[in-house]
């Protein structure tokens, strides 16, 4: 599961790829195309936690603009003691002291340096990690997937659900489950189906198109949206209608 969305994607699981090269690139007019910030958007800036006791390092994604996380929601659906995705497409929850000036270096961060801030510290994405990026820097050069095998079996089991081969949606949808090391289902179902394709597909850019595709993107986004972190620094902003009666002008839509 590591080398999913390891340094090299050059791999069966990789259906299509853009490609980047940082030598023959610095633009998207360049053959190396230019750089892009994914490899920071996801991740926390475990820099600026109190105490000074973490400090920007590779291992913890470098310069990052914590501007996405994913939610409770997401979180409950895995299985964290046996799901490799878990352990494989985000951050480890518990932060190592990176900091050799620390005389805690190496150790367990302590309970209380988490701050309340979500983009000091959140659980994290870690499928866009590069580790090639340099520190201090949000440009990445790294390789990004578009399409995938995985991505291929949940579409052939929602195809499969929606003429009533529900063998052939289990076959799909089991290929992806006991790949990440965990049972198959013995049934299918849509929950299962919507949830086994969350755990997956995580911010990869398909969720949106499955919600609408089935015609429950406006009930699933208000159902789940809340569940972001205990902290009190969040503010609630439900899906409304006009957000896909579209199009619908900036100006007027700022006034709905």
């Amino acid at each position: 599961m590591a080398q999913v969305f390891g340094q090299n994607l050059n791999h069966r699981e990789a259906s299509l790829v853009y490609v980047r090269d940082e030598v023959t690139g610095g633009n998207d007019n360049l053959p190396g195309g230019g750089p892009t910030w994914i490899s920071s958007v996801f991740n926390s800036r475990v820099y600026e936690l109190s105490g000074g006791e973490m400090i920007r390092s590779v291992e913890y994604g470098g310069e990052s603009l914590g501007w996405s996380f994913p939610n409770d929601y997401l979180r409950s659906l895995y299985d964290e003691e046996n799901d490799l995705r878990f352990r494989t497409y985000y951050y480890p929850l518990q932060l190592i002291v990176n900091n050799p000036s620390s005389p805690n270096f190496g150790k367990p961060l302590a309970a209380d340096r988490y701050d309340d801030a979500y983009r000091r510290y959140h659980w994290s994405l870690k499928k866009y990690h590069d580790d090639e990026k340099r520190i201090g820097t949000l440009n990445s050069y790294k390789d990004h997937i578009f399409y995938r095998y995985a991505e291929t079996l949940l579409l052939g089991a929602e195809a499969a659900w929606r003429v009533g081969d529900l063998d052939k949606a289990l076959e799909y949808i089991n290929s992806v489950r006991t790949r990440a090391g965990l049972n198959g289902f013995a049934s299918f179902d849509l929950e299962s189906y919507l949830e086994e394709s969350a755990r997956e597909l995580a911010f990869e850019n398909e969720r949106w198109f499955l919600l609408k595709r089935l015609g429950i993107l406006v009930d699933r986004v208000n159902k789940y949206y809340e569940m972001g972190s205990n902290s009190g620094n969040k503010a609630i902003y439900p899906m409304a209608e006009h957000m896909v009666n579209m199009p619908i002008s900036q100006n007027h839509s700022r006034q709905c």
